[in-house]
């Protein structure tokens, strides 16, 4: 069901404010995570959204909007981004917020190695290139051997996922909603995140700085998600992705300014070798699929 029309300038903006709010969750969840564990995160993370989505939802008289068409891309796509959620939280509990964020944001080669693994796209010169600085800078951050980071495999798993999110969501976009996207990937998390935490026994929240910051953290993200689906639906693949690594930069101001974490030259470099990896796949991209202009010869 595409709602929205294919509109790049609006959808770029729509993304910047997904970036924001993507950028807000990201570093509260850095924050929760040295006192909360993961599953608790995850399930206050998608509760504390889901009565303002509902809100928005009445306002707009949009409840039928939740209606579900493809049930199984539906269920592909909740599974996949609740993986790459416990990827990322995982990795912002136990890895510097810029290094964790760097390595998640390898998903658009990712995607571009998934394309050619499933869809047989061919891999030239380019895309080689491209695809090796993304793999260097990625060891550069994860460091194997002596000094070998394990819990950056975690982000490595986020990454992968978050890259079948997208995958899923550009055929899903097409029969359902976003705000049925949105919603139901968000119940599970509650359902899901809930289930385990009360195993494992709930953390108990007394502070109302706690509350607030809860309550912020599950805001942000629901409207990060929404965001995100209505610039997929939008966007070109290309200008998504490219955008996407605007996200990075502002992450690791964050991540400077609010955790006064700074980047070894090691990672730094890594950081600046995906990010121009990932520009020039896109770059090529958005040159490979420009409509040509045919030459009229006039006599």
């Amino acid at each position: 069901m595409s709602v929205h029309e294919k509109n790049n300038v609006l959808g770029f903006f729509v993304n910047i404010c997904s970036m924001l709010m993507f950028v807000i969750t990201d570093i509260l969840i850095k924050y929760l995570t040295q006192f909360m564990p993961t599953f608790e995160i995850i399930f206050y993370r998608c509760l504390c959204g889901i009565p303002f989505f509902l809100v928005y939802i009445y306002s707009i008289k949009g409840f039928k909007t939740l209606e579900i068409v493809n049930v199984k891309l539906q269920f592909t796509r909740t599974i996949l981004g609740l993986l790459g959620m416990f990827g990322f939280v995982s990795a912002y509990k136990y890895m510097p917020l810029a290094e964790a964020a760097s390595i998640l944001y390898t998903s658009p080669i990712i995607l571009t190695i998934l394309s050619i693994i499933f869809f047989n796209e061919k891999i030239r010169i380019h895309r080689t290139i491209a695809l090796l600085m993304g793999v260097v800078g990625s060891l550069l951050i994860i460091r194997p051997g002596v000094n070998f980071q394990i819990y950056s495999l975690y982000a490595l798993f986020g990454a992968v996922n978050w890259a079948f999110v997208i995958i899923t969501m550009r055929t899903l976009t097409k029969t359902d909603h976003p705000n049925s996207i949105t919603f139901y990937f968000s119940l599970a998390g509650v359902l899901v995140g809930g289930s385990i935490s009360l195993f494992n026994g709930m953390t108990p929240i007394f502070d109302m700085q706690t509350v607030f910051l809860l309550i912020l953290m599950g805001v942000a993200g629901i409207l990060a998600q929404l965001f995100m689906v209505i610039a997929v639906e939008m966007c070109d693949t290309s200008l998504f992705a490219s955008s996407k690594y605007i996200n990075l930069v502002l992450t690791s101001i964050g991540a400077y300014v609010i955790f006064n974490e700074v980047l070894s030259n090691q990672s730094l470099l890594g950081m600046l070798l995906i990010i121009t990896g990932g520009l020039y796949m896109v770059w090529r991209e958005h040159v490979l699929n420009k409509p040509k202009r045919i030459k009229v010869v006039r006599y």
